[in-house]
């Protein structure tokens, strides 16, 4: 089960420093650029992590429902938050081109933001190893 320790610790690398690429990306703006920011994004803070957690929950609870066809879910559902990401990518690159900001704050906010999303996939990934290790 070392799969998933390191799949725990290669996410709370991943997070810690997408933390930090945001933390720099929102210093680099003035007052106008982070109200500006903030509001192009308010609507969708709301129930951003909503989808996640569900495939999240997906991802965890079809292999013990169904062993027989519990790698093939896992997978799909790494698959479908994939697929959500670039969906989600699509929307997020759409709400920054309307906010007036320099391209290394735009570029520092989508790094971090991929590096966030690495760090979930690694971590669902070590799930389905090891589910598929059993």
């Amino acid at each position: 089960m070392l799969e998933l320790e390191i799949g725990f610790v290669l996410f709370l690398c991943c997070a810690l420093w997408s933390r930090v690429l945001n933390e720099r990306a929102f210093r680099t703006l003035d007052d106008a650029q982070k109200l500006a920011l903030i509001e192009a994004f308010s609507g969708m803070r709301k129930y951003a992590m909503a989808p996640v957690i569900a495939i999240v929950a997906v991802v965890i609870a079809l292999p013990q429902a169904a062993p027989d066809y519990g790698r093939w879910s896992a997978a799909g559902g790494l698959a479908l938050l994939a697929a959500y990401f670039v969906a989600k990518d699509v929307m997020v690159r759409r709400r920054l081109a309307s906010v007036d900001m320099p391209d290394a704050s735009r570029r520092g906010f989508l790094r971090a933001r991929y590096l966030g999303q690495l760090g979930l996939i690694l971590l669902l990934a070590s799930i389905v190893v090891a589910a598929w290790r059993r």
